[in-house]
C-alpha cells in the first residue's frame, strides 16, 4: 500500500499481520511474487528481490514508470526510452526501444 504521503507499506503473511514500513518518498510501486519495485518522487528506481525484509537495490535514475513480472523488469525513462532486465534484478539493462509513452508487462 502507498499512503498519500508517499510511504510504502507491506504485509507478509495474512491480512491480520502488521503493516511494515518499507520506505518513504515513493510515487508508485509494483509487486510480483516476493519482488517489489518502488519509484521515488525524484525518479530513482529501487527494487527488493526475495521478500520485504531483503535489501533495497538501486536500479537506476531518471525513471518515470516501472513494472515487474517474476524476474523480469521494465523501466521507462523520463526521455521515453524503454529498458528491460530479463532473469533477475542483477542482470544488465537492455535498451528495448525509444519514443515510448506507456507500456505493460505480464
Amino acid at each position: 500500500a502507498l499512503t498519500s504521503s508517499g510511504v510504502l507499506l507491506g504485509k507478509e503473511g495474512g491480512f491480520n499481520t502488521s503493516w511494515l514500513t518499507l520506505t518513504s518518498g515513493i510515487k508508485s510501486f509494483d509487486l510480483s511474487g516476493n519482488n517489489v519495485a518502488a519509484l521515488s518522487t525524484d525518479g530513482t528506481f529501487y527494487a527488493k528481490q526475495g521478500g520485504l525484509g531483503s535489501t533495497w537495490l538501486t536500479m537506476g535514475g531518471g525513471i518515470s514508470s516501472v513494472k515487474i513480472s517474476g524476474n523480469n523488469v521494465l523501466a521507462l525513462t523520463s526521455s521515453g526510452v524503454l529498458l528491460g532486465k530479463e532473469g533477475g534484478f542483477n542482470t544488465s539493462w537492455l535498451t528495448l526501444t525509444s519514443g515510448i509513452r506507456s507500456f505493460d508487462l505480464s
